[in-house]
């Protein structure tokens, strides 16, 4: 005869299955803490874009898809094409195919420093006692400059102007103080 299980007494495979699930449950939400985690360091902006591609992943219905991309690029402000590159590397790289990574030198000049320096001190030189001397006119030095060294890369006159124009904005700073 067969015995039958008294209640006082488990199933140890069914005790296991039931703490591995615990432990499974245990993991995911400590997945989703660290997925949190991540998000909430986003911008505004990277944040928006992932919700926005997490709800258009989601959407299966063919029809569905097409509207939802829609308004996602609406709201996005992209075009719908931009959109699906999106999704495309959202869904191959994850969060780091989405936010944009920020350059290393954000907010300085990508020229040298010894370009700088002499498109500088050639300004205020050329301003000295008098004389007045334009962003164009050392942008000519510039150049000459360079074939006198006999390089072939040096900086673009819109170089030379942003450069310039910080230094610029000072002066007519001080002249509208002064009037």
């Amino acid at each position: 005869m067969g015995e039958t299980p008294n209640s006082n007494e488990v199933d140890e495979s069914l005790l296991l299955h039931d703490r591995s699930d615990q432990v499974d449950k245990t993991s995911e939400s400590a997945d989703a803490k660290e997925n949190n985690v991540i998000v909430t360091e986003l911008s505004a902006e990277a944040k928006l874009r992932v919700e926005v591609l997490q709800s258009l992943i989601g959407s299966c219905d063919h029809k569905t898809y097409g509207i939802k991309l829609k308004q996602a690029a609406e709201k996005l402000g992209k075009t719908v094409r931009t959109v699906q590159r999106l999704v495309k590397k959202y869904q191959e790289q994850g969060l780091s195919g989405v936010t944009e990574a920020e350059r290393s030198d954000k907010g300085g000049y990508r020229i040298d420093d010894g370009w700088q320096d002499f498109i500088v001190k050639t300004y205020k030189e050329g301003n000295k006692d008098g004389r007045k001397m334009t962003p164009a006119q050392v942008a000519i030095r510039v150049q000459v400059r360079a074939e006198q060294l006999g390089l072939v890369k040096y900086p673009c006159h819109m170089t030379v102007y942003r450069v310039l124009n910080p230094i610029i904005e000072r002066k007519e700073q001080k002249q509208k103080v002064r009037n």
